[in-house]
């Protein structure tokens, strides 16, 4: 009987120095990029800062081809009705100035017409970088207790490391218990001595 208590006091013993070892932690940075509220805005179109007629200004030109003499002269011509449609045509554009995992994304829509910027609507979603300091433990300790239909009770406890564990179990039973199985011949016969401790190692891996 004093043996038992001598293998609980050592698993006990074992559980403590796992707690122990639980404790003992490195220190983590983890930095992450939280999306923000997205923004929709409209921006006031102002009259323009900078007004400059170019020197040698692009104009659309029509060609017209004449005859004369039996003889084709090809003439240009300023095309002012396709000036005035392509002043009063209004263009729509929309694109994107970034999108990436840092800053957020930023969409841009405006419009253009009788040769002014007639809208600018922009949406926005930013990105706040979070930076999070915490302390990962080294040893990831845990403690196991169980009965078995053999009539035994299971104390014992482990450690994990990253994804790797060893466990131990110390199995007691509480009364005589008499297995047997059949290999050819003869027959095999396994008993289980009450109050016998029995002890069970074990590796785990976490997923």
């Amino acid at each position: 009987m004093k043996s038992i208590w001598f293998y609980i006091l050592g698993a006990v013993l074992l559980i403590a120095l796992g707690f122990y070892f639980g404790r003992q932690t490195n220190d983590k940075v983890k930095i992450e990029y939280i999306k923000g509220e997205t923004v929709i805005d409209t921006v006031v179109i102002s009259d323009p800062i900078y007004v400059e007629v170019p020197l040698k200004p692009k104009y659309i030109i029509k060609y017209d081809t004449v005859v004369i003499d039996n003889i084709r002269y090809i003439s240009e011509q300023i095309d002012t009705t396709a000036i005035i449609q392509d002043y009063i045509v209004t263009r729509t554009y929309a694109f994107n100035v970034f999108n990436n995992d840092t800053l957020g994304k930023f969409d841009v829509r405006q419009k253009v017409g009788y040769n002014k910027l007639l809208s600018f609507d922009y949406t926005f979603t930013p990105m706040t970088r979070q930076i999070t300091h915490f302390k990962e433990p080294v040893f990831t300790p845990f403690i196991t207790g169980g009965y078995s239909t053999d009539n035994s009770f299971l104390l014992g406890g482990g450690l994990y490391y990253k994804h790797i564990g060893i466990e131990y179990l110390m199995n007691v039973t509480t009364r005589d218990q008499i297995f047997s199985w059949q290999v050819d011949d003869p027959i095999i016969f396994n008993r289980l001595n009450k109050n016998e401790v029995y002890h069970t190692f074990k590796l785990n891996y976490k997923f």
